[in-house]
């Protein structure tokens, strides 16, 4: 369930860095390079992907993935017509 705390986030790398690195600010380009390299030297990297994969994250960098890397895997699984949720917050 959305929101919920797992135990495998106590190991998370981002939980030592403000959430500005995980989170686009809107203005375009690459927003995540910083992010992206916390991320690939995480422990937890897979069950952090897996969390955003199972919850549909939008937002943010999760697992070292951008939203849009995790549409492309979404849709995979679930097939090219996959799109996030209208009423996701």
């Amino acid at each position: 369930m959305r929101g919920d705390y797992e135990d495998w986030e106590d190991g998370a790398l981002c939980k030592q860095i403000g959430i500005w690195a995980f989170y686009s600010d809107g203005q375009g380009g690459n927003p995540y390079p910083f992010g992206k390299r916390v991320c690939g030297m995480c422990f937890v990297r897979e069950p952090c992907l897996n969390r955003a994969l199972r919850d549909q994250e939008q937002f943010g960098l999760w697992g070292g993935e951008t939203p849009s890397s995790r549409l492309r895997l979404l849709r995979e699984r679930f097939g090219p017509d996959f799109n996030w949720p209208e009423n996701a917050t």
